[in-house]
């Protein structure tokens, strides 16, 4: 169901979180690099679940698209 692809997507969007923190962290204590391999991972594989889920449903996938004031001289 979509609602899942969301719930992956938010647990993503808190892991990416919880990896910018830890890297204020380490910056002032140094922690494992594994410990910031390890949640970096994590996000990816929601990202993948995510979309492993939309496709598993045949939801269409959106695609990014530039900001067309980026393109713009």
């Amino acid at each position: 169901m979509k609602f899942l692809a969301a719930q992956l997507q938010m647990a993503r969007a808190i892991c990416r979180r919880a990896e910018r923190r830890l890297w204020t962290l380490h910056r002032l204590d140094p922690i494992p690099e594994t410990i910031l391999q390890y949640i970096n991972r994590l996000s990816d594989l929601f990202f993948v679940m995510a979309r492993h889920e939309l496709a598993r449903q045949n939801w269409p996938e959106e695609r990014w698209q530039a900001f067309a004031y980026k393109n713009q001289p």
